[in-house]
């Protein structure tokens, strides 16, 4: 039985916040470094700290021991936790509807497939066995990205805020998610927090889909707006607890109201968890390089060839180099991004399986 199934949930959910903590002083550090002339790659290395710092309050979230989030070779850990947490709260649907319309390499964005593969790579070429040249080609893809590749690929974070501001801004489609209570029935619910959820689940589907059944949509979108009804209700019922809710939904009859502020909220979980996903593959190969002196005759190769040779140092960053170029956007939607998990984790929402109390009610434990 490893450590994890021993530690109690509720040392592991502050452990969460002690890590999302941490990554919030990073995030604001990069912001500050960042807007001093001659502290750029210093910026830089704070952002990878804190998208560091962010991945293992994710990971510890989901049931990672303190050893195992121990260390700095961090890329597989974060993005293996990403998984998970991008499961949990069915993002990858909306991720991939959001970025349908973007390419990468030429070839449509998928959200699920590119965890997966940056998962096989692990992090760091030399533990990606038969896919060692290709982790190698992404690494070094990523650290001598150029400007016009930062600008492009940060573009796609710009997307999310256009297709959010777009969903927002359609007063139907609101008015069809928020403007009328859900009709809710606990009465088989019992007082366990996940069997409540699920037990209401069918119920919201089948009216969330009802209501927006005649807009133009598509399977993707569908999909995520029936979902978060669901997430909207785990919300709610951890905040709040089993039997308070239930006395809520009981003194109004009946009737389970859904705000188009709790929709909003909704919203954060997927676009931190692109957001990281996206800043942390351009700023997690400068790990280390920025902060390190290279050795003499590396001093004299071009970037590139520094890159492949793994010999880079401080003097080798500037502005041509693009995660410099974007320090400044690359350090603010990182510190937005935890900001958002901050806001999620005190509201109790960061991972539905949790409870009020800090238990896991997914039967990991």
């Amino acid at each position: 039985m490893s450590s994890a199934q021993h530690e109690d949930a509720a040392t592991r959910r502050r452990a969460v916040g002690e890590w999302l903590e941490l990554a919030s002083r990073n995030a604001r550090a990069a912001v500050l470094l960042a807007g001093e002339e001659g502290l750029e790659t210093h910026a830089l290395y704070m952002t990878e700290q804190t998208m560091e710092s962010a991945a293992k309050g994710i990971a510890r979230g989901v049931r990672k021991s303190h050893d195992e989030v121990y260390g700095h070779d961090y890329i597989n850990l974060f993005l293996s936790a990403m998984d998970e947490m991008v499961t949990a709260l069915d993002a990858v649907p909306y991720m991939n509807n959001v970025f349908s319309s973007n390419k990468i390499d030429g070839k449509p964005y998928d959200a699920a497939e590119q965890l997966q593969r940056m998962i096989a790579l692990s992090g760091k070429p030399k533990n990606a066995g038969e896919r060692e040249q290709e982790a190698r080609d992404f690494f070094e893809k990523m650290l001598i990205a150029s400007p016009e590749d930062v600008q492009r690929i940060l573009g796609l974070l710009s997307s999310i805020d256009d297709a959010i501001d777009r969903t927002f801004n359609d007063d139907a489609l609101v008015r069809a998610m928020t403007g009328a209570p859900f009709t809710v029935n606990l009465s088989h619910a019992g007082s366990n927090i996940a069997a409540a959820a699920a037990a209401t689940n069918v119920q919201l589907d089948t009216q969330v889909t009802r209501r927006i059944k005649r807009r133009n949509q598509s399977t993707a979108e569908r999909i995520y707006r029936r979902k978060i009804t669901y997430q909207a209700l785990i919300s709610i019922i951890s905040a709040e607890g089993v039997e308070q809710f239930r006395a809520g939904v009981e003194s109004a009859g009946g009737k389970f109201h859904f705000p188009k502020e709790s929709m909003v909220r909704l919203y954060d979980g997927p676009k931190a968890s692109v957001t990281l996903l996206i800043v942390g593959s351009l700023v997690w190969p400068h790990e280390s390089y920025p902060r390190y002196p290279a050795s003499p005759d590396a001093a004299d190769k071009t970037f590139e060839e520094a890159a492949r040779a793994r010999q880079l140092g401080t003097q080798h960053y500037s502005d041509a180099v693009g995660a410099i170029r974007y320090v400044r956007e690359l350090s603010a939607r990182a510190e937005k991004a935890v900001s958002m998990l901050n806001e999620r984790y005190q509201a109790g929402a960061l991972f539905p399986n949790w409870t009020a109390s800090g238990e896991n009610t997914s039967g990991h434990e």
